[in-house]
């Protein structure tokens, strides 16, 4: 159950942005007066325009300013002034962070040139968090936290756990493979998990879905479709996020159901067959009942092949090494003599999310979620072959190979048994 948290935040959990706004307190950057000579327009020409002329740095998604039209902005203005004259009346938003770098990002109700900023925000709004179960601006949120949004996450090509290192500081990952069951390698705060995926170890970084806890490491490396916003607290986080947070937490939110009929479709293709699509849809069932819903598939083929050795010795005129050992598939000559890949697979997730809010005062959500992995195996290369060798034996008075011979007597022994 979730407690009403005030009109403000209640309307910034329900905008299309997302459930996280991220602005910043005025630095002096955004202070300085300057002069300012916009002409009205397509927001695709006046916000690249407006950000050369203030001298910062303007993020804006496609979809965002897409068919909007911007308002001039003519005379001395402060840059924060500047950006609520461009937008006012839009159903855009600037949201601005610490090093003053602004996103433009829909918001369900316009913010207005001509409203009195607040002594807080400054008429810009605020990061809203909730890593300790409770809505709250991150700036008075007393813990080491990094938020990331959807947006900023697609911007980055971050898709899954495996990748998240990309934009968060002093968290490492390295996605997983099939040989680590899908266990990403993830370093915070100078604590590593490894990629063992036994039920036996525990994680060192929790990982949640919705605050629901992923009791193991296997299988960790989740994907962010459909994710609203990420949160990544740095450890220890014991009593926020379990035992098991020694170096930290990461907590994905996905978008909760509106019931305003919205929906999406992407699809892509790329090299090796890589195929991709993931869609959601939101769909109010009553004026208290909502649900939504999403799904993500994703294949590509391996960029290793898998060769059969008779018949790449008979492609190579060497068919004597292959001895009498048949061919692994009859039909391998016709394939370039390949039987298999590695390094790709397919991998699936979907999810329900039913929302009740029967009263202003009563919010309950219930989530299913499936996801499948179908790995290939991992591409490995050797990079040399050590020559083997016997040390002289009775028989081989001599030896066998180079000598002397140094390896160890493991290895020697199965060198003669070979």
């Amino acid at each position: 159950m979730h407690r009403n948290l005030g009109l403000s935040v209640q309307q910034q959990l329900l905008a299309g942005a997302a459930a996280i706004v991220m602005v910043a307190s005025a630095s002096p950057a955004m202070a300085q007066t300057r002069s300012f000579d916009v002409p009205a327009g397509p927001a695709t020409t006046s916000v690249p325009e407006l950000a050369r002329q203030a001298g910062i740095q303007i993020l804006a998604g496609g979809e965002a300013v897409k068919s909007k039209r911007t308002n001039a902005v003519r005379g001395s203005y402060t840059v924060e002034e500047a950006l609520r004259v461009l937008l006012d009346g839009t159903g855009l938003r600037a949201n601005v962070s610490a090093n003053d770098i602004v996103t433009i990002v829909p918001d369900g109700q316009a913010v207005s040139s001509a409203a009195p900023a607040s002594s807080g925000d400054h008429g810009l709004g605020e990061i809203v968090v909730t890593a300790r179960y409770v809505a709250e601006n991150i700036q008075d949120t007393p813990i080491a936290i990094t938020a990331k949004t959807n947006e900023q996450l697609e911007a980055a090509n971050v898709t899954n756990v495996g990748t998240l290192g990309a934009v968060v500081p002093n968290l490492q990952t390295v996605p997983g493979d099939a040989q680590s069951a899908g266990t990403p390698r993830i370093s915070l705060r100078g604590v590593q998990q490894g990629a063992s995926s036994s039920i036996a170890v525990p994680p060192a970084v929790a990982i949640y879905t919705d605050d629901i806890y992923h009791s193991t490491t296997a299988g960790s490396e989740l994907d962010f479709t459909d994710v609203d916003r990420i949160e990544v607290n740095r450890g220890p986080q014991s009593t926020l996020s379990g035992n098991a947070s020694i170096a930290g937490s990461i907590k994905l939110h996905t978008v909760d159901p509106k019931g305003d009929g919205s929906g999406y479709i992407s699809l892509a293709y790329g090299t090796r067959n890589h195929m991709e699509a993931s869609g959601a849809v939101d769909i109010g069932l009553s004026s208290t009942l909502s649900l939504r819903a999403f799904g993500h598939y994703e294949t590509q083929t391996g960029f290793g092949n898998q060769l059969d050795f008779t018949c790449m010795m008979n492609k190579n005129g060497t068919p004597e090494r292959a001895g009498t050992l048949p061919y692994f598939q009859p039909d391998s000559g016709r394939k370039d003599c390949i039987i298999g890949h590695t390094g790709g697979g397919k991998t699936a997730v979907g999810q329900v999310k039913l929302r009740w809010q029967p009263t202003e005062d009563i919010d309950l959500i219930l989530t299913a979620r499936h996801r499948q992995e179908d790995l290939e195996g991992t591409p490995e290369v050797a990079i040399f072959y050590p020559e083997g060798c016997v040390q002289p034996v009775p028989g081989y008075p001599s030896g066998i190979g180079p000598q002397p011979c140094t390896t160890s007597g493991g290895n020697q022994v199965y060198h003669l048994a070979t």
